[in-house]
């Protein structure tokens, strides 16, 4: 009774643990299509899901990286980073999800630049960008760039800032939707401003003015009127530098450091009166252009005590810079990055040459395979020819009996097919190529067959003709036995019409003859069964 009952019970839990990971991948199917448009939806969704009810490593994996995509998405990044990194670690190796994995470096990466660890990140990016070429994704390639772009920026690594710059504007540009390319093109006047290249730096934040004011974005309109204005303060330009930084301090888009700038440019126009009026509180601003701003004042105040704790400040602020610089050791992470690849490629290669042995064993199997198979239809189509070719000798030979009636029925069943089988079968005793004989001979037999097996007109026009020739003989079978089969009706038919067990084994599509020789054992038995005054003319025709 036990066993009876886990037989029932054991199909009933796998339907429903089966019902639970179809319900959790229709939910993870759902959170990624609303990825992009609705993340909110996406978020709450995930925030649904029981993960102590997620079994399977894969579903653990996908788990933590939609729902700190969707996290990000929403601008609520995750705590730590314990479950990308699991679905990192995951993915890893899985080269048949390349997608999975590419988001899943990509986030980890942004989880390491929010704990300011640029190496990490920078590592991780750079194996998301690899994964979104290989797989022509000029979305996430674009996406990768930006962020390795925003990395070398913050480490003052300029000239692999504006490479990046110019690859994450590219890659935009062949995704089409402006918001990322405007985007991408205001790193890429960044990267010219960072290299010096303040003409250029302008030229191209003015075209994105422009967008701005088109599209009413006062945030990002601040940003490129305060790239513009640092590049003319860069320049030298004074009176330009200051009047983008008045509009700055006037716009809901200002920050501190606006202030501060439009300071340090009025008291280079000499304008010290106006410029103390954005004296920044030293103990609430650490900003370095708050630091130069109250030393260029002190200096221009003869306040010498206060000028020279201010650049302590500042020289402080420069040490500590140089050092977290120092420390990121970007080049190290190139350096692991390589190893990594290259350690990744032999991996690769590897499994490449096991994935080519099994398949040169599989093939070897599968001709092997074939070759048998081949050698079998050769053997069976062969067996095929010379029983076709016995049977065409059975009709052949049928015709030379001197029984007037049983030619007139088999040249009315044969028509102008028995000449052709006359003249192949006399063919192939006088050809010296019996081998092509005897194919056409098993063609015509095979028509035949065709015919005698399928075509219900001709079936009815033979039992016709036997009727008038043996006293409705058909007739009278069927009367006496109208429950047999079909394959029975056609047995007695051919018997009357004198063909060989070879020929109505094929006609009756069995085989071999000893199906024939059983089924006319049995349909013996049941005419002697049934007894009656046609017994004996029934007997007669199925000798």
């Amino acid at each position: 009774m036990y066993s009876l009952r886990l037989l029932f019970i054991f199909p009933l839990l796998l339907v429903c643990v089966c019902c639970a990971d179809s319900a959790t991948g229709r939910i993870f199917r759902d959170a990624e299509s609303l990825m992009a448009e609705r993340p909110d939806s996406s978020l709450m969704l995930l925030r649904s899901v029981d993960t102590a009810a997620l079994r399977s490593d894969a579903d653990r994996a996908l788990y933590g990286l939609l729902l700190t995509q969707a996290q990000f998405k929403n601008y609520m990044p995750p705590a730590d980073d314990s479950l990308i990194d699991a679905s990192r670690l995951y993915y890893e190796g899985r080269d048949d999800d390349a997608r999975h994995r590419m988001l899943a470096e990509y986030y980890y990466g942004r989880m390491r630049v929010n704990d300011s660890d640029y190496t990490k990140g920078l590592f991780s990016f750079l194996n998301s960008y690899d994964l979104a070429v290989a797989a022509d994704d000029k979305f996430w390639a674009g996406m990768n760039a930006g962020q390795i772009c925003e990395i070398y920026r913050m480490t003052y690594n300029y000239d692999e800032m504006q490479r990046f710059a110019e690859i994450e504007y590219d890659n935009f540009l062949s995704f089409g939707k402006p918001v990322y390319i405007h985007d991408a093109l205001f790193d890429l006047a960044m990267s010219h401003h960072c290299n010096e290249d303040y003409d250029t730096a302008i030229a191209l934040c003015r075209q994105l003015a422009d967008t701005a004011k088109k599209y009413e974005d006062e945030l990002f309109g601040g940003d490129v009127t305060r790239q513009i204005a640092l590049s003319y303060y860069a320049m030298g330009q004074h009176d330009s530098a200051a009047y983008y930084y008045k509009q700055l301090t006037m716009s809901p888009a200002g920050l501190t450091s606006d202030s501060a700038y439009l300071g340090v440019v009025l008291l280079k126009q000499g304008k010290l009166s106006e410029a103390k009026l954005f004296m920044p509180n030293s103990y609430s601003e650490n900003e370095m252009i708050s630091s130069h701003l109250r030393y260029d004042l002190y200096l221009a105040m003869d306040s010498v005590k206060e000028a020279l704790a201010t650049s302590q400040e500042i020289v402080e602020n420069i040490n500590g810079i140089l050092k977290e610089t120092i420390d990121r050791n970007l080049a190290g992470a190139f350096f692991d990055y390589n190893k990594y690849k290259i350690a990744n490629e032999r991996a690769k290669r590897k499994r490449t040459q096991i994935v080519l042995f099994f398949v040169c064993c599989l093939a070897v199997v599968i001709i092997t395979g074939m070759v048998y198979e081949g050698n079998r239809y050769i053997r069976r189509q062969r067996l095929l020819i010379d029983r076709n070719v016995e049977v065409a000798e059975n009709l052949r030979d049928m015709m030379m009996v001197n029984d007037k009636k049983s030619n007139a029925l088999i040249l009315s069943m044969m028509g102008e097919r028995f000449e052709i089988l006359d003249n192949l079968c006399r063919l192939l005793y006088e050809t010296p190529n019996v081998t092509q004989a005897k194919k056409k001979i098993s063609q015509e037999v095979d028509s035949l067959i065709k015919q005698f097996s399928d075509d219900e007109n001709k079936i009815a026009e033979l039992e016709l003709y036997a009727d008038q020739h043996y006293e409705g003989i058909i007739t009278d079978f069927r009367t006496d036995f109208p429950d047999l089969i079909k394959n029975d009706y056609l047995l007695f038919l051919y018997s009357i019409y004198g063909f060989s067990s070879s020929a109505i084994a094929l006609f009756l599509g069995l085989e071999n003859v000893r199906g024939v020789y059983d089924r006319r054992k049995r349909l013996k038995n049941k005419i002697r069964s049934k007894g009656g005054e046609n017994m004996e003319k029934y007997l007669s025709v199925m000798r």
